[in-house]
């Protein structure tokens, strides 16, 4: 164990403990970078997080948790940037969302879920661009949005439910 403030050229593992004395945070540095897996604990000893650093950027899997201990997120970054799966959770375990980012922006099928687990939000990005069809659905599982969005740039959303404009977005 080293003094985080002597940090700059320094290698090893650090651990910082709450004044308690319970442990706060650990992880390692090389050549004064985070590097490694690092993990963050609260203030009563409960794991708050999970990480993994690449010469001091997020690099890898990143869990979060509630206070409670269950998950409250799981996302994964490449030098610094979201870049593969990720979810959130509700506090009650269920699945809040879910969905894919690549390069920094979400690709592929996005989904919501309320916390009583039924669907909230679907939809597909492109690089970042919402396409095709979006829906939405009340908690009691009623469809309250149905769009589809014209093409890439999002020039505009149309509602099936209505039968008209429901938004127009200047991308």
């Amino acid at each position: 164990m080293f003094s985080p403030f002597a940090i700059r050229s320094r290698s090893g593992t650090i651990i910082r403990r709450y004044a308690s004395g319970i442990k706060q945070e650990e992880g390692r540095y090389l050549d004064g970078r985070r590097h490694g897996p690092w993990r963050r604990w609260y203030d009563d000893g409960i794991l708050e997080e999970e990480s993994h650093y690449h010469e001091g950027r997020l690099h890898g899997p990143v869990t979060t948790y509630y206070p409670t201990g269950r998950r409250r997120s799981e996302r994964h970054l490449h030098h610094a940037v979201l870049h593969g799966p990720f979810a959130r959770f509700h506090p009650n375990g269920r699945v809040a969302e879910d969905g894919e980012w690549i390069d920094g922006r979400p690709h592929r099928v996005f989904s919501q879920w309320w916390p009583n687990g039924r669907k909230r939000l679907e939809g597909v990005f492109h690089h970042g661009a919402p396409v095709g069809e979006w829906r939405a659905w009340a908690s009691d599982g009623r469809e309250v949005y149905r769009g589809r969005w014209r093409d890439a740039l999002g020039t505009s959303l149309r509602s099936e439910l209505k039968g008209a404009i429901a938004a127009r977005v200047a991308a």
